[in-house]
């Protein structure tokens, strides 16, 4: 394998350069497919959370009690040693 210096580093083999050139597309291709996956299943989850006022999930009435308890007490209805519990506050 032969390295031109006055180019960088690119290959003397026309196929070599081809399967590079290829393989750099595929890449930029799959982190646009990829990126726009993520942003769907983004607005899915939104979507999927905004259709009812009231909490989802096994433990969200438990994350509800235990914020209130916070926020009227100071203390925790349940002490449990998690820092979550600050963060959901706000």
């Amino acid at each position: 394998m032969m390295i031109r210096k006055s180019q960088g580093l690119s290959y003397e083999n026309p196929q070599t350069t081809f399967a590079l050139m290829l393989l750099k597309k595929v890449v930029q291709c799959s982190f646009i497919i990829g990126l726009c996956m993520a942003l769907a299943s983004a607005w899915v989850r939104y979507l999927a959370f905004t259709q009812t006022p009231f909490a989802t999930g096994w433990d969200s009435y438990f994350y509800l009690v235990q914020l209130k308890s916070l926020e009227e007490t100071g203390q925790m209805h349940s002490p449990e040693a998690s820092l979550i519990y600050p963060y959901l506050q706000f």
